[in-house]
């Protein structure tokens, strides 16, 4: 397909970023000027990865005119003292008969009713009102609750036969002489931060049943779903983003034929996902679900302008100096650069006529991608290049070629 860009138009173009942005560039007070802006950048950048937060809101699926955003929005800013319940099961066939074993459990709901957030208030203890109803029954008619034959057979015969509501906490074995699993539901009251909170109960609470040495114990709400994405996000983004990033170095070691040209691409790279990560945070975009997979698909975005400025720079002519190999590449892919990235986000500017919050956060995050893996591929990348290859000239004491046809 040929350019709409007559010929004569595009070699104007290509043409000022051989001689007049290449001079400019390679000006002594530009390269240390630029350096000095990237530490800058690097700065913000680590300091908005330290204050990432990871979040889940539903309002951002919605449309801004829809009942559900308004609803949504309603129902975050006007929460409910008490909110959602939690619920304790345990999993592992026990003899509730057994003093010890209620201790235990008793002491575990104590812990947890203890943590912020939590309240014993409307909780559900089918164990602790099953053992006040005995010692008021026992009194009329006599009951053993002390084996765990006897346990079942007044659990089953007298008091859930006037407590059914009580029924679906309990688990019985299939010829009902064993209790195999049950529950407790505990209240949660008075979040201020919403999700947030529910997540730092969540983990807290995993952390007391988790200690639990003698049974199984989990811990669940109906969000938990949706909090465990939360709680595994970050270690999931640092995972994905590691494993990209090496396949990245890897695929660029085996096409560039220079190992301290594909080193200079894959910290260009590293650098762009961490300034990407870090101005989402000063751009008001949480790490959620929508935000990881945005970045990890652009990470392909960061690797094209770096790897054609580098392989560019690498398959550059014999016997041209540090300051003619950058100007030659800059001369063959600075323009594509611009054009890519330029073509990019106008295309992407259309998602900001939908009136989502999904939507415009996947713009910010590629708009992010492109514009600082465009600036490290034609302002930081060559002056790097530059250094690196004037650095290695001077230990070999000879001008290095590259032939990539070899």
């Amino acid at each position: 397909m040929k350019s709409s860009v007559p010929q004569e138009n595009q070699n104007a173009q290509m043409a000022f970023f051989r001689d007049r942005f290449s001079t400019f560039l390679l000006f002594p007070a530009t390269k240390i000027a630029i350096i000095m802006l990237y530490c800058v950048y690097l700065y913000f950048g680590i300091q908005g990865v330290a204050t990432l937060r990871e979040k889940f809101d539903l309002s951002t699926f919605f449309r801004y005119d829809s009942f559900l955003y308004h609803f949504s929005l309603h129902e975050k800013n006007n929460s409910p003292e008490y909110t959602l319940r939690l619920e304790i099961f345990v999993t592992s066939p026990l003899d509730y008969s057994d003093v010890q074993v209620q201790t235990e459990i008793f002491d575990i709901l104590k812990n947890i009713t203890e943590l912020d957030y939590v309240t014993a208030e409307f909780s559900e203890n089918w164990l602790q009102s099953f053992l006040s109803w005995a010692k008021i029954y026992e009194e009329f008619e006599p009951i053993d609750i002390s084996t765990e034959e006897g346990f079942i057979d007044a659990l089953r015969t007298a008091y859930l036969s006037n407590a059914s509501h009580l029924s679906t906490d309990i688990v019985f074995n299939e010829n009902n002489t064993k209790i195999i699993a049950s529950r407790y539901i505990l209240q949660t009251k008075g979040f201020q931060e919403g999700v947030d909170d529910l997540k730092s109960v969540i983990k807290q609470t995993r952390a007391i049943t988790g200690a639990v040495k003698n049974f199984d114990v989990h811990v669940n709400t109906y969000f938990s779903r949706y909090i465990d994405e939360m709680i595994m996000i970050q270690e999931l983004a640092i995972k994905l983003m590691i494993v990209a990033s090496g396949t990245v170095l890897v695929i660029s070691i085996v096409f560039i034929p220079s190992l301290l040209v594909s080193t200079c691409v894959f910290i260009s790279i590293v650098s762009t996902q961490l300034g990407v990560v870090g101005f989402m945070s000063h751009w008001g975009v949480p790490l959620d679900p929508l935000s990881l997979v945005s970045l990890v698909m652009c990470i392909g975005f960061s690797v094209d302008p770096t790897a054609h400025v580098s392989y560019a720079f690498v398959c550059t002519k014999e016997g041209l100096d540090v300051e003619g190999k950058i100007r030659s590449a800059l001369h063959a892919v600075g323009l594509p650069v611009v054009q890519g990235a330029l073509s990019t986000l106008i295309g992407m500017s259309a998602v900001l006529f939908v009136p989502s919050g999904t939507f415009h956060t996947v713009f910010k995050v590629v708009y992010l991608v492109m514009l600082f893996s465009a600036a490290h591929s034609l302002l930081l990348l060559p002056i790097v290049l530059s250094l690196a290859e004037s650095f290695r000239c001077c230990r070999v004491k000879s001008k290095s070629t590259y032939d990539v046809t070899a």
